[in-house]
């Protein structure tokens, strides 16, 4: 079984909880009882360092279970696992003395077969029967050279066949759940992020709908009762449609102090054209600030002419621009990836 499961967290280790502390503390239980084995049978074992070099392919081999990632297993980190019972065996077996033979001595067969049980659920069953079989093939093997008969071989460890039967059923039982699972945790956040950004969009919609209310309420109802609008309530009006322009296509740049520079600019008489692309995500955001707060002081100094500021689109060089032209002088300023500017081009005529 090895399909692989949906979701960037789909991954067996996250589902038994094999990265989790309980998970360690058993790992670390186990290993510390099957070194015990391991030197209560020392005085039957020579040399002994050969099982100590087994003992730590098993614990190697356990601990890569718990830590490498990926689902199914790599390739790389399934063969090294795999292969670890059959050495561990190899190891082990020639420092075993006839004459004081103790059949715990063959320790390595429980908790082997034990890895390669999770070997089979992390998406490695083929792998794991791998493994087994050429453990208790090597078992065989030596329990014939030692004149015990190849069946004593099959004794010590063919029970592990059930076990490993039962991991490979469980495995193709929960993977599959487990995929479901993932499938619908992935389908339940993105419909929270649907959910998410609907509301952001409304809640916007509503503060824009407020502030119109606010801002454009008392001038359309004197134009609606018919009344003549005055100088300074023409005026009015054309700053409030240019105010509300800016906030449809420079959403970023239509902040303080960019609202109150630009609308003296435009008392002024001059042009203020603020564009918004999408580079910059955010209007509280460090680079915004930044931007808002240079092209705040472009507009200051504007007298007449056009100051045309652009956030440019994501996936540029340059962050946005500011492009002042007064008819007879050029100005031209780029900001960099964090609002600071890194290009000043003047042109005088």
């Amino acid at each position: 079984m090895s399909a692989r499961l949906a979701g960037a967290d789909g991954d067996t280790r996250t589902l038994l909880g094999l990265h989790t502390r309980t998970a360690w503390f058993i790992f670390g239980l186990n290993t510390v009882v099957n070194l015990a084995l391991v030197v209560w049978c020392g005085d039957r074992l020579s040399p002994l360092w050969l099982p100590l070099v087994g003992w730590c392919l098993v614990v190697a081999s356990g601990a890569a279970l718990l830590l490498v990632g990926g689902d199914p297993l790599p390739v790389w980190a399934s063969a090294c696992i795999a292969l670890s019972g059959p050495l561990a065996v190899v190891l082990t077996v020639p420092a075993i003395s006839m004459d004081t033979y103790d059949p715990h001595a063959i320790w390595m067969t429980g908790p082997v077969t034990c890895v390669l049980a999770y070997l089979c659920v992390r998406g490695r069953s083929a792998f794991g029967w791998l493994g087994l079989t050429t453990m208790i093939g090597a078992l065989v093997v030596w329990t014939w050279r030692v004149g015990m008969g190849p069946t004593a071989g099959l004794v010590l460890a063919g029970s592990n066949f059930a076990a490993l039967g039962m991991a490979t059923f469980f495995a193709y039982t929960i993977r599959p759940a487990a995929e479901s699972i993932y499938a619908l945790r992935s389908r339940e956040a993105q419909r929270a992020a649907d959910e998410a950004g609907a509301a952001a969009i409304l809640d916007v919609r509503d503060r824009r709908i407020e502030q119109l209310d606010t801002d454009a309420r008392p001038l359309l109802q004197r134009i609606a009762d018919g009344a003549e609008l005055t100088t300074d309530e023409r005026i009015e009006c054309r700053m409030l449609e240019a105010h509300l322009r800016d906030g449809l296509r420079g959403t970023v740049l239509a902040a303080e102090p960019v609202v109150t520079a630009a609308r003296a600019a435009r008392l002024r008489g001059v042009e203020v054209v603020l564009l918004d692309d999408g580079a910059i995500a955010s209007v509280d955001s460090p680079q915004a600030r930044a931007v808002r707060a240079t092209l705040a002081t472009e507009l200051d100094a504007a007298r007449d002419g056009r100051v045309t500021a652009r956030v440019l689109p994501t996936g540029r060089e340059r962050l946005g621009t500011v492009v002042a032209d007064t008819g007879t002088g050029y100005r031209r300023l780029e900001f960099g990836p964090t609002g600071e500017v890194v290009s000043v081009l003047v042109d005088d005529e």
